[in-house]
């Protein structure tokens, strides 16, 4: 709930969230709720939290990561549409992943997605673990190359 109301805007980047004792009876929930949330939230780059200071809502834009592994083993019938469905799992259970796509070419597949984070590096380290969860054991992330442009 609090994440979707960072999202559509009510919290605006750079305002500041109550603390999370007055917090809590707004969203209708314990106050360790809104402390496990709202380290969540830290976590996917949609707030800074520093001990004793106001939570701060952080600016985010997209950024444009793309993966490239290489193949493990001989190619099988159906592997790209194996590599879609496993980066679309795992894709979804990370709010900052707006849009993913997969490709195949040679014994090289290429994993695309958009990643919304105020920090680059939050963006790399989404990715990265996005499309390890996708090779399963098809695709070598250990030797994977990684490129994140900001999406202007």
């Amino acid at each position: 709930m609090l994440r979707e109301q960072i999202i559509s805007g009510k919290y605006p980047p750079s305002s500041s969230l109550s603390a999370q004792t007055k917090l809590a009876p707004e969203l209708g929930a314990d106050v360790a709720v809104v402390n496990r949330a709202v380290g969540q939230l830290e976590r996917e780059g949609f707030v800074q939290v520093e001990h004793g200071k106001p939570t701060v809502i952080l600016a985010r834009r997209p950024y444009e990561a793309t993966i490239e592994m290489p193949r493990l083993g001989e190619p099988r019938a159906g592997e790209l549409a194996g590599l879609q469905a496993s980066l679309s799992e795992a894709a979804a259970a990370v709010p900052a992943v707006t849009q993913t796509r997969a490709a195949i070419a040679g014994d090289r597949a290429r994993i695309w997605m958009v990643v919304v984070t105020a920090d680059p590096a939050k963006a790399v380290s989404v990715a990265f673990a996005i499309a390890r969860a996708a090779a399963k054991d098809r695709w070598d992330s250990a030797a994977a190359q990684t490129w994140i442009l900001p999406d202007d």
